[in-house]
């Protein structure tokens, strides 16, 4: 593919405009993988002008043919608002799509979907689930995103070894919840609820 070898300057000197042209090519000859790189070249401005809507308009040519990079990339799209109306349950289907395809990125979007919230409801159990794939096959934010889980399990747990004490003091007659306390028991509610 002579797009790659511009964008890599392989053999060549590298060249984004280059790159996009034979991207272009194959890209109008309906090649999934091109399409996809145009549409990223689009989203990134790499060798053409940043045009979000040009963007998605490729991503979405690549995605219909089930080209699992672009169903990803136009799942981002329905995530950010880029070139179209912002639409989380999209972005999530589209990135399950993608994950159940094998595609390591979808995976790991797909889990910060579910550790989050985001199109889905919040499963923090998902999303270790979804992150283990790509972190076992060395993606390294997938292994940041386990090991941020595991450190906030950790935390969860110290905090409910210690509640029963907390608590115990506050709700003794003389003591007001004051505002750390108050500040403790958010906290622990809201690592409670996986968020």
């Amino acid at each position: 593919f002579l797009g790659r070898m511009f964008e890599d300057g392989q053999g060549v000197e590298k060249d984004e405009k280059a790159a996009f042209k034979w991207f272009s090519a194959a890209a109008a000859q309906g090649h999934a993988a091109a399409q996809d790189k145009v549409g990223s070249a689009f989203r990134n401005g790499q060798g053409v002008d940043v045009d979000m809507k040009q963007a998605y308009a490729w991503y979405s040519k690549s995605a219909r043919q089930a080209h699992a990079s672009a169903i990803t990339h136009l799942g981002e799209c329905y995530e950010h608002g880029w070139g179209v109306n912002a639409d989380a349950a999209k972005a999530a289907e589209l990135y399950t799509s993608a994950a159940k395809a094998g595609h390591l990125d979808a995976q790991y979007r797909l889990g910060l979907c579910y550790e989050k919230g985001i199109g889905v409801a919040a499963d923090i159990e998902q999303a270790e689930n979804w992150y283990r794939k790509p972190a076992e096959a060395s993606y390294p934010e997938a292994g940041l995103a386990l090991l941020r889980l595991q450190h906030r399990h950790e935390v969860l747990n110290q905090c409910l070894v210690h509640l029963p004490v907390v608590l115990t003091f506050s709700l003794t007659p003389r003591v007001l919840l004051t505002p750390a306390l108050l500040v403790l028991l958010s906290a622990l509610a809201h690592l409670q609820s996986g968020r």
